[in-house]
């Protein structure tokens, strides 16, 4: 069964977003749950109103798609969001608190939950400094660099009670929702009863199916899949006013959980209308010249501080100053970026990179990392990082099927525009979050999932072969750079 274009879908948009966020306001600024002491205070209590609450707007949405959704993935993808709620409890309960000594999930703290623990205590602080919810939005907080995130947790704590686990069903609900808009989105592309593998594995994605207490992620990947949901509508009249409009909205949106991210809408719709209205071998043909252009004008100016050893050079020395064009560079990405620190972190971070071989290794660990057996010592989060490891050989996949399609005949304007968003969240992750780390594309894997419409299982079985023997070699350039260059 295939989407039916008489079903208006914008009102999925809606239904998903303000649905939900509706009801936890409501809950919030009543109080009608957190009032009643004996659940408000009780864990199994409190998380039990959470849980059945997500459930309730769950099963709103499944009636209501019910006649125009493929009724067998419905109910696929309504199994795996109680399984994951049920993992996820599980997780926390029989793992990590008596891994931490805890005896409710509120004791969490930062030494040992690490960002788990900062979130769980920044959410406690921001209820307490700003208690109205319109003095958090316009609030400068500096505690912690995600005010959405705090913001939506904050409501789930005023609505159920003060425990991080409340958050666990609504996380799943959100996963459970993007899964279903990619699955729209992916008909867009393709109107295929097949793609009912593409919300499949989207939802079972390990980084995010098993996903520590207070993620961001999760609610990114929502704002993302309804950015290209928008971009892909063309069902109805093409309005590209409206669509302009609420993609601003988004990116305003975006800006509260991860800043440099807040520009993603916008330049989407622009790369998919310039596309849209040209040759895509042409548009290939162009941007490729534009790249070797740019890193040819930018390994030249910056020869010494690439291909030299960053004790040696004049930088280093203070017998040179910057060139113009990496300090404009580097006073975009410490003003618009990062506004609130000071110092040279983009300078820094390419001072770091001695040799031009450290940085090409370095570059590969940035695919490869972390992994659990990388640390020396067993913690709370090696199990979530042996999911990060799943992904990340899964997302080796998806490189090895992305090739194959761009190579192939079923390559088109939507799957490049796909590829391009995915590769400007890598670009951020390089540049932006000042990190080389699998944790920062991960936003971007959902959005490359997209492309397995229509997959075929013995393709899947080639790319895995691959993907393990990339994996061992990258492991073992890893480890010879670690021992013979750093």
């Amino acid at each position: 069964m295939v989407i039916k274009k008489k079903f208006n879908i914008d009102n999925l948009v809606f239904l998903a977003v303000l649905l939900p966020l509706s009801i936890l306001i409501i809950l919030s600024s009543s109080s009608v749950i957190q009032s009643i002491d004996f659940i408000s205070t009780n864990e199994i209590l409190s998380n039990l109103s959470s849980f059945l609450t997500a459930s309730l707007i769950w099963m709103i949405i499944y009636i209501k798609l019910k006649d125009f959704f493929d009724q067998k993935l419905l109910n696929i993808l309504t199994c795996l969001f109680f399984i994951k709620i049920i993992i996820n409890f599980l997780y926390i309960y029989y793992f990590q608190l008596p891994l931490f000594n805890y005896d409710t999930s509120n004791e969490f703290e930062i030494s040992a939950a690490g960002d788990s623990g900062l979130a769980h205590a920044s959410t406690l602080r921001l209820i307490s400094e700003t208690p109205d919810l319109i003095d958090r939005l316009f609030n400068n907080i500096n505690y912690y660099n995600n005010k959405g995130t705090l913001i939506i947790y904050s409501l789930i704590y005023e609505s159920f009670g003060s425990f991080p686990t409340n958050t666990i069903p609504w996380d799943s609900l959100v996963v459970g929702i993007y899964a279903i808009i990619f699955y729209f989105a992916s008909s867009f592309i393709i109107n295929d009863s097949k793609n009912i593998i593409v919300p499949i594995v989207i939802f079972t994605l390990p980084a995010f199916f098993l996903t520590p207490l207070l993620y961001r992620d999760v609610y990114i990947v929502l704002l993302l899949s309804i950015t290209i949901f928008i971009i892909f509508n063309n069902y109805e009249k093409n309005d590209n006013l409206k669509k302009i409009i609420l993609l601003t909205f988004i990116s305003f949106i975006l800006f509260f959980f991860r800043k440099f991210y807040f520009f993603l809408p916008i330049t989407f719709f622009l790369i998919y209308q310039i596309v849209h209205n040209i040759k895509l071998r042409v548009i290939i043909l162009i941007s490729l010249i534009i790249l070797i252009t740019i890193l040819t004008v930018y390994t030249f100016i910056n020869y010494e501080l690439i291909f030299t050893n960053s004790t040696d050079t004049g930088l280093q020395k203070s017998e040179v100053t910057l060139n113009p064009l990496l300090q404009i560079m580097q006073d975009a990405q410490l003003k618009i970026i990062h506004g609130e620190r000071t110092g040279g972190e983009f300078v820094k971070l390419l001072e770091n990179q001695n040799y031009f071989l450290k940085i090409f290794l370095r570059l590969f660990f940035f695919l490869i990392s972390p992994f659990p057996w990388f640390n020396r010592e067993f913690d709370a989060n090696s199990i979530y990082s042996l999911f990060i490891s799943l992904q990340i050989f899964f997302s080796f996949i998806l490189y090895f099927h992305v090739i194959n399609i761009i190579i192939s005949k079923n390559f088109n304007k939507k799957i490049f525009v796909l590829i391009i968003y995915f590769l400007l969240i890598c670009l951020l992750a390089a540049f932006g979050a000042l990190q080389f780390t699998h944790y920062y594309i991960m936003a971007g894997i959902p959005i490359l999932a997209l492309t397995l419409i229509n997959v075929e299982l013995e393709s899947i079985k080639k790319y895995f072969i691959y993907s393990l023997f990339l994996s061992l070699l990258l492991h073992i350039l890893h480890f010879m750079s670690k021992k013979f260059l750093f």
